[in-house]
């Protein structure tokens, strides 16, 4: 919520209105069948209940009032805070700018030099890649033909592919 005031807005006061003026929906049951402890708890909520609930949904004119005008307090902190805020940044920028004309920096920074490795005398690998020849690449193509399957070749790769043998009868397998 804001501290800022409400504005009466008459559609919303008489729907509260008309919405208190509404008869309570009968209980369920009886308060005077329960225990001792709920009628107690009750009594509470409903003693609560008539404690919070204000006389309209209009703030009183008094509180309008107040809440329209900061407090004089809080008028008299932010101020020499915001001028305190704007001392640091005058007198930081003031700084900045003296140190920039008192110390000039150069354009550019030097090159650091690179470190080098005292010579040894110790020769280093060998890093020429060895002559390899590849084997000849066999042919690609059908390597056997059987009743049961069949070979291929592609390069170094081969492949066995079975063929499927007719259902044969069981006195055959015998």
């Amino acid at each position: 919520m804001s501290g800022e005031p409400r504005e009466p807005d008459d559609v919303l006061d008489a729907l509260a209105r008309a919405f208190r003026e509404l008869p309570a929906p009968p209980p369920a049951r009886e308060l005077d069948a329960e225990d001792e402890v709920t009628r107690r708890a009750v009594a509470w909520m409903a003693a609560a209940f008539r404690a919070q609930s204000p006389a309209s949904s209009a703030p009183p004119a008094a509180i309008l009032a107040r809440t329209a005008q900061p407090a004089p307090r809080e008028r008299r902190i932010w101020r020499p805070l915001a001028a305190a805020a704007a001392v640091l940044v005058l007198l930081g920028g003031a700084l900045l700018l003296a140190d920039h004309v008192l110390h000039p920096r150069a354009a550019m920074l030097p090159v650091a030099p690179v470190a080098q490795a005292p010579e040894t005398g110790i020769p280093g690998p060998d890093t020429t890649p060895p002559e390899i020849t590849p084997p000849a690449a066999p042919a690609s193509g059908v390597v056997a033909v059987a009743e049961d399957h069949l070979e291929l070749r592609s390069g170094p790769v081969r492949m066995l592919l079975f063929l499927n043998a007719p259902p044969s009868s069981r006195e055959d397998l015998r």
